[in-house]
């Protein structure tokens, strides 16, 4: 009987921090949600499609815009590395510094 207690107990306990991370884990996958909080792309392979190359910075490509989340970021000039760390709203940073903006819903 203790034995059950004990992981009703655990249950109860647990149970809560896990829904706030299943709540939070959605929230990554919505875009609208990201736009309001910024974005650091660290590989564009996780981007799901990318414009025309117009020129390149540091041996990366610049394209005009990318898309992320279903949502289109129009490419807006060089940032140093420390911007990823004050992200503002529309902003998405691609390593190695290349900050684009969302375009407007």
């Amino acid at each position: 009987m203790d034995g059950l207690l004990a992981i009703a107990a655990t249950a109860l306990l647990v149970a809560p921090l896990h829904f706030a991370v299943l709540s939070y884990l959605a929230r990554l996958d919505d875009g609208r949600w990201l736009r309001e909080t910024g974005v650091v792309i660290l590989d564009e392979r996780a981007l799901e499609s990318q414009g025309e190359v117009i020129g390149s910075y540091a041996g990366t490509p610049i394209r005009t815009a990318v898309r992320f989340k279903g949502v289109e970021y129009r490419y807006e000039g060089i940032a140093p590395s420390r911007h990823k760390e004050r992200m503002g709203p529309d902003e998405l940073f691609l390593e190695p510094g290349l900050l684009y903006l969302a375009r407007p819903a």
